[in-house]
């Protein structure tokens, strides 16, 4: 139906958006690369936030 479910908040469904946008515009096989990318991105990112996270002290 065209709609984009967020359950795990505003930078999952940002993200979201993008990979939809991707898929319907560029061809498969770049879609595919560009998203398989930018998981793997996301992913890296968010272990160094939740590193930080936990090494800070309050």
């Amino acid at each position: 139906d065209g709609t984009i479910r967020c359950r795990h908040g505003s930078i999952e469904c940002e993200a979201n958006k993008l990979q939809s946008c991707v898929l319907e515009y560029a061809e498969m096989k770049h879609a595919l690369a560009f998203i398989i990318c930018f998981e793997r991105s996301l992913l890296r990112n968010t272990g160094d936030i939740k590193s930080r996270q936990l090494n800070t002290v309050p």
